[in-house]
């Protein structure tokens, strides 16, 4: 029995379900475990394909990708198990290789059953109407509240009426609500703002859409709706988790076949050294000074290339290691923003190296935060892999220019810029809120964006603004505290 390569001691531990199949004659070559217990054949030693999949077109345009580039990504469908005939959906990843000396595709396969099923639930408690109505005067003082707010809070009328919001809110504690007084205090109109206070029960997640009331021409108060969505919050964290586990996935497998090329040629350097000295020592070898400098120099080269290689598998390594423990473990601790960005870049490489985007990192390098880097580094993730499938959807060569800056004591700026094809008013408008994508039949989740602005307001307690650069493209400003 042949020992197993790197690459496949690797794959054998994936937490995800992988394959490798030949391009043309789609024969198995390689198959973990993982993949076979989700696919429900674990013991058996034929690995079923169109059986596999619930609908025929999915199967038809999966080999017909893999026929033709072997390039798969994040494509979502339903699977069926062959054991049970459960049906479940899965994440699949492609991309082509050399296994064995011949053209294959190796395929990376995530369960994200538990991911649609929250999706599902997110959507039914999106649509969720107003709990109650309140009115309050030009003062902030509330005037009225529906009984529905009396009921599901436990509030008696003598200790709401009459009491001022910023006072009611902040009695307990509050998160986001000096952005909502900002609104009221400007007598502007309130649209879907979300912000958390505590309750008497403990956190409570509130929901304000609201309009300021002008009698002949003054300001006399406000007339709005809330919503209690402190179960959709939580589903909503819960969704964010999950996603960034399946980016987290995704990470993995790009570097796990990032990683078999240096390894790859390190062992074939290693096995040339190990020949010429074998060579050299067999007793009937004619050792003169030509031929020792012959051998000597094979030495030296392959030496070399064994060196750089490993260098190379282990700055990947390297990189990868903190960003993924990072976005594992979300917690906070103090960094150098440039640097770790640095090595975010530095790890997305497999991603990136794909394509013919040029990445640009410049700014004050010096800068040092107490926050959470995990956070920021899906940040950025998410506004690179925006960038990639919507900016440059049209294949051209980009341009993508991240800038670091101190704008006060307290805070640091980060502007993001891509010269694709920028934003329509329609995304622009929705671009934030969760499941609206422009690309639902490639993959899209519609989740990136949403990502984005619930770290960057919540997690990272900072403040992101979008839209289209000059002449072109797209682009993101990012206030954060730097602790």
């Amino acid at each position: 029995m042949s020992e197993d390569t790197p690459l496949e001691s690797v794959l054998k531990e994936s937490p995800a379900g992988v394959s490798i199949i030949s391009r043309h004659r789609f024969e198995r070559l390689f198959v973990n475990d993982r993949m076979l217990e989700m696919l429900g054949i674990v013991g058996c030693e034929d690995t079923p394909g169109i059986d596999t999949f619930v609908h025929q077109s999915d199967y038809d345009w999966v080999m017909e990708q893999l026929a033709d580039n072997a390039v798969v990504d994040n494509i979502e469908f339903e699977r069926r198990r062959v054991d049970n005939g459960h049906i479940w959906w899965s994440s699949m990843h492609a991309r082509p290789t050399v296994f064995d000396g011949k053209e294959a595709a190796i395929i990376w396969l995530f369960d994200i059953t538990k991911l649609k099923l929250l999706e599902q639930n997110f959507r039914e408690l999106v649509y969720t109407q107003a709990d109650w109505t309140w009115e309050m005067d030009a003062q902030y003082n509330f005037t009225s509240l529906s009984e529905d707010f009396f009921r599901t809070t436990g509030y008696t009328r003598s200790e709401i009426i009459g009491r001022n919001v910023a006072d009611w809110v902040s009695e307990r504690g509050a998160t986001n609500f000096d952005q909502f007084l900002e609104l009221l205090y400007k007598r502007e109109r309130v649209r879907n703002f979300e912000f958390e206070r505590k309750d008497k029960s403990g956190s409570q997640w509130i929901r304000v859409n609201a309009t300021p009331i002008w009698t002949g021409g003054e300001f006399t108060g406000y007339r709005g709706a809330s919503t209690d969505i402190t179960e959709l919050r939580n589903a909503q964290q819960q969704l964010v988790a999950a996603e960034r586990l399946a980016g987290l996935g995704e990470l993995v497998a790009g570097v796990a076949h990032e990683i078999n090329t240096p390894i790859g040629v390190g062992i074939t350097a290693s096995t040339l050294l190990s020949g010429v000295i074998e060579k050299i020592r067999k007793p009937e070898a004619r050792v003169d000074e030509a031929y020792l400098e012959k051998q000597l120099q094979i030495i030296a080269d392959s030496a070399e290339i064994l060196t750089k290689n490993l260098l190379r598998a282990g700055d990947l390594i390297r990189n990868f290691k903190q960003v993924a423990v990072d976005q594992a473990s979300d917690a906070r601790r103090e960094f150098n923003v440039y640097a770790y960005l640095a090595d975010v870049i530095h790890s997305l490489s497999p991603k990136l190296s794909k394509s013919r985007h040029k990445v640009n990192l410049t700014g004050d390098e010096d800068i040092v935060v107490n926050s959470y880097p995990g956070a920021l580094a899906q940040v950025l993730s998410n506004l690179l892999e925006n960038s990639l499938v919507h900016g440059f959807s049209d294949d051209r060569a980009g341009e993508i220019d991240i800038h670091i800056n101190r704008t006060s004591k307290t805070n640091i700026h980060i502007l993001y810029t891509d010269n694709g094809v920028g934003l329509d008013e329609q995304v622009k408008e929705k671009i934030f809120q969760p499941f609206f994508t422009t690309r639902r039949n490639t993959g899209g989740s519609g989740l990136g964006m949403f990502i984005v602005y619930q770290l960057v307001t919540e997690k990272l307690g900072g403040r992101i603004k979008i839209d289209n650069a000059e002449p072109n493209g797209f682009f993101a400003e990012i206030s954060i505290p730097s602790a």
